[in-house]
């Protein structure tokens, strides 16, 4: 009967040994999992930071772009410097008969 016993020891122990391990093992993976997904969750937020003021960059630069296109216009349009300052300061004050359109007189 005491061979019996130690037998069951020897087995209980090596079983509680590993489980142990495994649970250890396991717990070390679940733990990079999540660094690992916090990790991309804050790549892909970095990510779209960027693209965001990408967007806001661009927004700003086509308006700039528009701005000088219509002084351009303009600038073509109206050769005299000082009718064409007037205008840039008051785009409906020399369109008599006209509407305006973008700040431009059209007939």
């Amino acid at each position: 009967m005491g061979d019996n016993t130690v037998w069951i020891a020897g087995i209980t122990g090596a079983t509680a040994i590993v489980s142990g391990w495994l649970t250890s093992r396991s717990g070390a993976r679940a733990l990079r999992y999540q660094t690992d997904s916090a990790a991309r969750s804050r790549r892909e937020e970095q990510q779209l930071e960027r693209q965001r003021a990408a967007y806001a960059t661009l927004i700003e630069h086509i308006h700039t772009v528009g701005a000088l296109h219509g002084e351009a216009q303009l600038a073509v349009a109206e050769p005299d410097p000082q009718l064409r300052a007037d205008q840039a300061r008051d785009p409906s004050a020399s369109c008599h008969d006209s509407t305006t359109v973008s700040g431009l007189c059209t007939t």
